[in-house]
């Protein structure tokens, strides 16, 4: 991977004279970002550019060259990466387009260059990409012109589906004064893809943040592997939403698991950053680049009461808090002012003082303050008063490495004004209040979250052995068995028995108390309540035995094989969720909690998690639901055993990891039952595969 970045030598395949030349292109962005290394070109038609010969002959390549760079028609390049295999050549960007995102014939060829790589040990970026960057190095490799003058190295480095986002993301980096360290436009992904450069990224020292635009992610299971010990923060702009597959899933979790849900799922897991637009893209990246935001309490300090006012509704829109300052405090800027000149409160309104160099001194005692965890500096002045209003921005800078607190500077100025001093200072601005609330939220739960999101211990315990002998042999599982695993993974059950078809309920009920409920029992993968399969309120024999018989009928009117129906006593709850699992294709077994019952798929109230997750995890899925507030305690109804639905989940999650052939699972529903008295579960499906 080092070669890829750092070569001492490239060759550039598909190089002319002719003017508009792709492969003159690439060398002359060598030529202007001053790439100290050796250039070789070729062409069969040969040639001379900037001095130098263009080699015509694909023997006459140098062998051992570090680089090669791949600019030519589709169906030239499984030759020409045969020839760089021969000479040694071990990493290769395939910039040239035309392969398997051109058309279904075309995969063939792209195929090829995966053989062929194999053969020789090479590893290539593309095809179809804009190629690589190394600003640091001055391996600039797109085939669109890139001048110096308009880009700014600095710590970022970018991996980029679409070439077209990465250089718009170069452009706004250097636009903010931020940088570029390194860029990797990832094209099809055919032999590198994300989770390699995220790897080499995290490794590499020149790199403090890392910024990916995603539109689909190859190795879900490697990313998050690899994700896990990336101890940089990672900022990623996915997009491409929109469900997997339009089949009917035979589960509600996974016909709820649609790949977007999953991937948000994901990247929280891993502390990863979700962004949805460029510009939070940039104010992400803004924001750590400032120290980090350790806890919740924040200071604004502004010029102007309405702009104050703006911040401080950002404030609770992002869950801060606004600190309280302390009288020793309040007495030392007292000293600053005639009396009554400012209201001495948080947001601290400056009003009308133009001393500016006094807004330095009162910045550092804010910083001061214990229980300050960082700082909105709103900066509004007039063009007028731009020469005296610059010079506060490093000043800024200074007390916020001194301090190790973030301060986000946002400045209300003329647009060239604001423009002039992103160009001056290597510090961020923020354009308005809610960006600046947004990114320091950012910060913090990045800060706050990731190492608990990223504890997976899962203290849970499962009866291994019970649950091994019931699965034993088994293709299908039905309703017993489903929940005869779910009580083996520690789970409880409500009480229930099982009637073979033809025999009498009434001897079969044994202790079981009234009312009952009444369930067919099926290996087919059905949702009993579509068929008749479900009777609720069964209050005594007679109706039992009445029941039986509707019951056994709707079956056979449905053509579902059955074994017989259970029949078990009824929760009195209103609390009904829904805990399940499912394999997912990209990022293996998935568990999803929510609120249960029949409208679990209307209302889709659901979160999820990535097998393994840990407690802090658990307890995020269940607090992440929109229904929460229906767990704690309202009107007549105590809290629910929240502890006992973490218990559950964590159970669930590890029932999937020790035993992957369950593709699908849902116990739904499940119920919640008051603090202390834990959860009963009454239905349970499970898939074998």
């Amino acid at each position: 991977m080092e070669k890829l970045f750092y070569p001492d030598s490239i060759v550039v395949f598909g190089v002319s004279p002719r003017e508009g030349n792709l492969g003159k292109i690439i060398v002359g962005n060598l030529l202007r970002y001053e790439y100290p290394g050796k250039i070789y070109m070729y062409s069969p038609r040969g040639g001379v550019i900037y001095g130098q010969q263009i080699i015509s002959n694909l023997d006459d390549i140098p062998p051992g060259v570090d680089l090669g760079v791949i600019i030519t028609p589709a169906l030239t390049v499984p030759q020409i990466l045969e020839t760089c295999g021969k000479k040694g050549i071990r990493r290769v960007v395939i910039e040239s387009a035309g392969f398997g995102e051109y058309s279904e014939e075309r995969k063939a060829l792209e195929q090829e260059l995966v053989d062929i790589a194999k053969k020789y040990g090479i590893r290539f970026v593309g095809p179809n990409g804009l190629g690589i960057i190394n600003f640091e190095k001055g391996v600039v490799l797109p085939f669109s012109h890139f001048f110096p003058e308009r880009t700014k190295t600095g710590p970022i480095s970018i991996l980029s589906q679409s070439g077209g986002i990465g250089i718009s993301y170069i452009d706004l980096l250097s636009f903010e004064n931020l940088g570029v360290n390194k860029f990797v436009s990832l094209g099809n992904k055919t032999n590198m893809d994300e989770t390699d450069f995220l790897e080499y990224l995290n490794a590499d020292p020149s790199t403090k943040i890392i910024a990916m635009y995603l539109e689909g992610i190859k190795d879900g299971r490697r990313f998050m592997e690899v994700g896990k010990h990336v101890n940089k923060p990672v900022i990623v702009h996915k997009s491409n939403i929109g469900k997997s597959s339009q089949n009917i899933a035979k589960s509600h979790t996974a016909s709820l698991a649609v790949d977007d849900k999953i991937v948000d799922a994901a990247l929280k897991q891993l502390g990863f950053v979700r962004v949805h637009t460029l510009n939070n893209m940039v104010n992400a990246a803004k924001v750590f680049s400032l120290p980090p935001m350790r806890g919740n309490k924040i200071a604004i300090i502004s010029r102007s009461g309405g702009h104050a006012v703006v911040a401080a509704d950002a404030v609770d829109r992002y869950g801060f808090e606004l600190a309280e300052f302390s009288e020793n405090f309040l007495k030392e800027i007292q000293k600053h002012f005639r009396a009554n000149v400012i209201n001495p409160t948080n947001p601290l309104d400056l009003g009308d003082m133009f001393d500016f160099g006094l807004y330095a001194a009162i910045i550092e005692q804010t910083l001061k303050e214990t229980n300050i965890d960082g700082l909105v500096f709103l900066h509004i002045y007039s063009s007028t008063q731009a020469e005296i209003s610059r010079p506060l921005i490093p000043k800024i800078k200074s007390l916020s490495e001194k301090y190790n607190k973030p301060i986000a500077v946002v400045i209300f100025s003329t647009q060239d004004e604001v423009a002039t001093v992103k160009k001056m200072y290597d510090f961020p601005i923020f354009d308005e209040p809610g960006d600046a609330l947004r990114a320091l939220a950012i910060s913090r739960d990045y800060h706050l979250y990731r190492p608990e999101f990223l504890d997976m211990r899962n203290p849970e315990e499962i009866d291994t052995e019970k649950i091994k002998s019931i699965l034993e042999g088994k293709k299908n599982l039905d309703l017993v068995e489903s929940l005869q695993v779910v009580e083996a993974a520690g789970i409880p059950v409500a009480p229930y028995a099982f009637v073979p078809v033809g025999e009498d309920p009434v001897k079969f009920k044994n202790d079981l108390n009234y009312p009952l409920a009444m369930k067919i029992v099926s290996e087919e993968g059905i949702h009993k309540t579509e068929v008749g399969g479900v009777i609720l309120n069964i209050k005594d024999d007679e109706m039992l035995v009445a029941r039986y018989e509707e019951i056994i009928e709707n079956a056979k009117k449905s053509g579902v094989p059955f074994k017989g129906v259970l029949l078990q006593e009824m929760v009195k709850s209103k609390r009904e969720l829904i805990i399940g699992a499912n394999e997912n294709e990209l990022f293996g077994h998935i568990v999803l909690f929510g609120l249960g019952g029949i409208m679990v798929e209307v209302f889709k109230d659901v979160s999820f998690g990535i097998v393994p997750f840990g407690e802090t995890w658990a307890d995020f899925m269940i607090k992440n639901i929109k229904g929460y507030d229906m767990l704690e305690a309202f009107r007549d109804e105590p809290r629910a055993d929240i502890e006992a639905i973490k218990r559950s989940i964590l159970r669930i999650s590890k029932l999937v990891e020790t035993f992957p052939q369950i593709k699908e699972l849902d116990i739904n529903p499940i119920f919640a039952l008051p603090e202390g008295k834990g959860v009963v579960a009454v239905d349970a499906r499970i898939i074998l595969g």
